[in-house]
């Protein structure tokens, strides 16, 4: 691996730690009734890295991020992140409906 390379993947495991901290703060202080989701889109197939309040949906780390229900917006929202990287700004959809009884919120980077 080159150096540069090295240096891209240090950078993606420190920003993956940052968020993983926040996801913990803000876990804490939101309520049990609040799931907060952090996926590494690079490993779609098990992209869960974190999750506070799992039991809301019954997701759990190393579940994939392809399994939400298609009619589902964030979950429609990530599927096109996953096939265009080429965006500098992240996707960030708000209060969106889902099929579960909840309001969603969801920021896809890129």
């Amino acid at each position: 691996m080159n150096r540069s390379c090295a240096s891209l993947l240090a950078e993606r495991q420190l920003v993956l730690q940052v968020l993983h901290s926040t996801l913990q703060m803000l876990g804490s202080v939101v309520g049990r009734h609040v799931e907060i989701v952090l996926h590494d889109l690079d490993r779609p197939e098990c992209s869960i890295v974190a999750i506070a309040n799992g039991h809301v949906t019954g997701r759990r780390v190393g579940d994939p991020v392809l399994v939400g229900p298609r009619q589902d917006l964030g979950f429609a929202a990530v599927r096109r992140a996953l096939q265009d990287r080429s965006a500098a700004t992240p996707l960030v959809l708000e209060n969106y409906p889902t099929l579960a009884p909840m309001a969603a919120s969801c920021a896809v980077p890129r």
